[in-house]
């Protein structure tokens, strides 16, 4: 249906089996075969995490889209296309607005957003109704699969759901509303940008971030926590910005003097205007990245390219290292052995003589979506 509306695209279908329901194999065996039907290529991804507890949705939803962009890398795309439709986004906007959202909060998903380095996710369908959408495939004589987890009253988007069917929550106006939210999310996009070039941001290769802290103290203290807390996602390898609270009490301290601190898996040092923001190597350490031949994407801060085999980690496994060098990639073999180190870590005795092929992404992850 799509080439039927697009110059000849080079698809590639890509369903992701997190095994959590017995169902999802055999699922990911349907689209298949609804793939071969169409001359589609067909993969299906892998994700074993389902045991770990904790927020399991959340780390599904991370390990989901991780490996859809990497597998965006291995086919050379530069899209990932999600099927997301204004059903999705009004219940997005209902549950923000119910935990206590507002203005650009209730924005809901954005159309198109960054995904990593050279893709994008896209949701095209966002303004169309789910039952749209169904009466296209019915038309079509296509079949589909019904995630029963859309209908499990313990989760709160179920429930969410079942209220907007049977009329007891109702959301004529949040089509409005949503614009209204995203035209709020756009104006703000806009100030952080500019704060951010007028802060005078650099990145160094080895992913540490500078930014002069006096350009900050003119901006709105709503505006200037943004600024912070995208630096320190940026330089801190973190999928989202810390808490409010803690962002305003470290801009209180920009501007006092001195210092030194640690928020988001980031180290902050200033002296006289000026800042340093770098990854804290922490007491977790930071987590390890299989070698991908169409490029690895290490800690959300550096894009690793020409690796055949191995597995990267930071150099603090190793016990070695200042502040900044413990935070860098390293290549190492199954035994455990430093194969390659990044190009900022200084050689030491014993230690691999060849260096990565590392670029830094910490600028591109600090103006994306922008």
């Amino acid at each position: 249906m799509a080439r039927a509306h697009l110059a000849d695209p080079a698809i590639h279908v890509v369903t992701v089996d997190h095994g959590l329901r017995a169902e999802s194999a055999e699922e990911a065996r349907f689209v298949e075969r609804l793939c071969l039907s169409y001359g589609l290529p067909h993969r299906t991804l892998h994700w074993q995490g389902g045991a770990g507890g904790g927020n399991i949705s959340a780390a599904a939803r991370e390990a989901r889209y991780d490996r859809l962009g990497q597998f965006a890398w291995t086919v050379g795309a530069g899209a990932v296309v999600t099927a997301h439709h204004l059903d999705d986004q009004i219940e997005t906007y209902l549950l923000a607005k119910a935990r206590g959202g507002d203005g650009r909060a209730l924005a809901g998903m954005r159309p198109v957003r960054a995904l990593r380095p050279g893709v994008v996710l896209a949701r095209p369908f966002l303004g169309i109704p789910g039952a749209r959408l169904r009466a296209t495939l019915s038309q079509a004589g296509i079949a589909w699969c019904e995630d029963p987890t859309n209908r499990n009253m313990h989760y709160a988007r179920a429930r969410m759901r079942a209220a907007l069917q049977d009329g007891t929550v109702d959301a004529a106006e949040v089509p409005a509303a949503l614009e209204m939210a995203a035209r709020e999310r756009i104006a703000h996009d806009r100030a952080v940008a500019s704060g951010l070039r007028n802060a005078g941001v650099t990145v160094d290769d080895d992913g540490s971030l500078h930014i002069a802290t006096k350009s900050l103290r003119p901006l709105e203290p709503e505006l200037r926590r943004a600024v912070i807390g995208r630096a320190i996602t940026a330089a801190g390898g973190g999928l989202y910005p810390p808490q409010a609270d803690k962002l305003a009490r470290l801009a209180d301290r920009l501007s006092a003097g001195d210092g030194c601190a640690t928020l988001g898996g980031a180290s902050v040092r200033w002296r006289d205007g000026h800042a340093v923001i770098g990854r804290e190597y922490g007491r977790e350490g930071i987590g390890r990245a299989s070698a991908q031949a169409s490029g690895t994407w290490f800690d959300r801060r550096f894009v690793v390219s020409r690796l055949d085999a191995g597995r990267l980690v930071a150099l603090g496994v190793f016990a070695r290292g200042n502040a900044t060098e413990r935070c860098l990639p390293v290549l190492v073999s199954a035994t455990g052995e430093a194969l390659a180190r990044h190009p900022a870590i200084r050689p030491w005795p014993g230690g691999p003589s060849r260096r990565l092929d590392a670029q830094e992404s910490v600028g591109w992850r600090l103006m994306a979506n922008l």
